[in-house]
C-alpha cells in the first residue's frame, strides 16, 4: 500500500491549519443570526482546525452556554457579533476546559477591557500566534517524515510504511502528553484564581495534588516516548544505510598491472 495520498492529505490539512485566521471583529456578521445560522457560521469558520464532526458546535451546546450564563441570552432568538466572537473562542476552549473554567475566564474579561472588539482582537492575535508556532512545527516534522518515507520506498525498504506509522504515532503520543500537561497546568492556574478571588468556584473535582501526580506520570511517559523514538530512529538509520550501500552499483575491480 502506498501512503502517498494519505500523506498528501495530511500535509494539505496542516497547510490549511497553518494559514488559519479568525475573522476580524469588523468581518463578523453585522446582522444578528438565528441559532441554525450561528451553528453553521461557527463550524464553517473553524472547519480548517476541525479533524472530525465530533468537535463541531451544536445548538445544544450553545443553549447550555446561555443557560450557564457564559454568553448573554439571545435577543428575539438572535445572536449578535459579540456573542459570535465569544462562541468562536469557546469552540477551541471547549476541547480543553469545562464550562465553569470557561465561564471564569470570560468573567475576567472586564479586568482586561470592557470593549468587546478589543477583547476579541486580543484573543485572535494570541490564537494566531500559537497556531502559527505549533502547527508550523508539526508541518515541518510531517514533511521530514514524508521525505524519509519516499526515500525508503525508492530504496525498496519493505518496512517504509511501518517506520512512517511509528514516527506519526510517537508524534501523536508526544503531542497528547503535552496537551494533557498543558490542560493540568491550566486547571491548576484557574483553581488558584478561583480560590483567591470572588469569582465563582470551579466545578472541576480534580485537586492540585492529583494534578501533580498526573503531571509526574505524564513526564515519565514522555521520557519513555523519547527513548523509544531514539531507538527506532537508530534502527531505521542503520537499515536505510544498509539499503543504500546494497543498492549502489558495484565498482569493477581494476585490472592488476602486469
Amino acid at each position: 500500500m502506498d501512503y502517498k495520498k494519505e500523506l498528501d492529505e495530511l500535509t494539505e490539512w496542516l497547510k490549511n491549519a497553518l494559514s488559519f485566521k479568525l475573522p476580524s471583529y469588523k468581518e463578523l456578521p453585522p446582522v444578528p443570526l438565528y441559532m441554525e445560522q450561528v451553528v453553521t457560521y461557527i463550524n464553517t469558520i473553524m472547519a480548517p482546525l476541525s479533524s472530525g464532526e465530533k468537535k463541531n458546535l451544536t445548538s445544544f451546546m450553545v443553549n447550555n452556554y446561555v443557560k450557564a450564563k457564559i454568553i448573554d441570552e439571545p435577543v428575539k432568538k438572535k445572536y449578535d457579533s459579540n456573542q459570535l466572537g465569544y462562541l468562536l473562542a469557546i469552540y477551541s476552549l471547549k476541547e480543553v476546559l469545562n464550562m465553569s473554567d470557561i465561564s471564569l475566564l470570560i468573567e475576567m474579561d472586564e479586568d482586561v477591557s470592557t470593549d468587546k472588539s478589543t477583547l476579541y482582537r486580543f484573543y485572535s492575535r494570541m490564537s494566531e500566534d500559537i497556531i502559527s508556532t505549533r502547527v508550523g512545527q508539526a508541518k515541518d516534522k510531517v514533511e521530514m517524515y514524508k521525505q524519509s518515507y519516499e526515500r525508503q520506498k525508492k530504496a525498496g525498504n519493505p518496512k517504509a510504511e511501518q517506520y512512517l506509522n511509528d514516527e506519526l504515532a510517537l508524534m501523536a503520543l508526544r503531542l497528547s502528553i503535552k496537551s494533557s500537561i498543558d490542560k493540568i497546568l491550566a486547571e491548576a492556574l484557574l483553581a488558584t484564581i478561583a480560590k483567591t478571588t470572588n469569582k465563582k468556584e470551579l466545578a472541576s473535582t480534580k485537586t492540585l495534588h492529583e494534578s501533580k501526580f498526573v503531571e509526574k506520570a505524564a513526564l515519565e511517559e514522555s521520557k519513555r516516548v523519547a527513548e523509544a523514538k531514539a531507538k527506532i530512529s537508530r534502527k531505521k538509520k542503520k537499515e536505510i544505510e544498509s539499503l543504500e550501500v546494497s543498492s549502489k552499483p558495484k565498482k569493477q575491480k581494476k585490472e592488476k598491472k602486469k
